[in-house]
Parts: C-alpha cells; sequence; structure tokens
C-alpha cells in the first residue's frame, strides 16, 4: 500500500476517531483502545514533505552546477579559439619536429 503525504494525516485521523468511537461504546463495554499509530503517521508525514524539499533542493543543486560547468566550459572554449589553440600547436610539433610547444607534453 502506498501513501501520499496527505493520505497519511488522512489516515491518522481515521485512526483516532476509530479509537474514540471504540472506547465510547456503550455496547462494547468500556473497551479500552491504545495506539501510537496516529502520532506515527504524522511524524512520518512530516518527514516525507523535509525528504522531499531536499530532494528538491538538491536536484536544483545539481541543475545549477552543471550550468556553471557548462558557462566554464564555453569560455574555456571560447578562449582556445581566439588564441592559437593547444591542439593545432602540437599537429604542427608533430608534422616539424623542430617546433617544441610544452603544452603538448
Amino acid at each position: 500500500m502506498r501513501l501520499s503525504h496527505p493520505g497519511m494525516s488522512e489516515l491518522a485521523a481515521r485512526i483516532s476517531q476509530s479509537g474514540s468511537y471504540l472506547q465510547g461504546s456503550v455496547r462494547l463495554g468500556g473497551l479500552q483502545v491504545m495506539t501510537g499509530m496516529p502520532q506515527l503517521l504524522d511524524g512520518l508525514s512530516r518527514r516525507l514533505a523535509a525528504g522531499r524539499s531536499l530532494l528538491a533542493i538538491s536536484a536544483l543543486q545539481l541543475l545549477l552546477l552543471g550550468l556553471a560547468d557548462s558557462v566554464l566550459s564555453l569560455e574555456d572554449g571560447q578562449l582556445a579559439t581566439a588564441g592559437r589553440s593547444p591542439i593545432g600547436e602540437c599537429r604542427e610539433r608533430d608534422s616539424n619536429p623542430h617546433a617544441l610547444s610544452d603544452r603538448c607534453f
């Protein structure tokens, strides 16, 4: 059985009402009902909401990190093409052994 955040609160309320009904029933002769289930469900509901919030925040942080990496990579690419490309220098060195470059090592 899969419970959603509102479903747990509703279930906790129904269990509390059922317990109150059973204790107040004259036909049952003063039946005592004790359960911690409503409190447990309310606590789980709060923790589930907090967990979902943390998951959403983490997803946004990863998205921001990915965007920052993309921007930095794009800037590095523009800087490399603005001057001489290190890859081009290495190719020139391979074709001309006298043209040495530190970037190729």
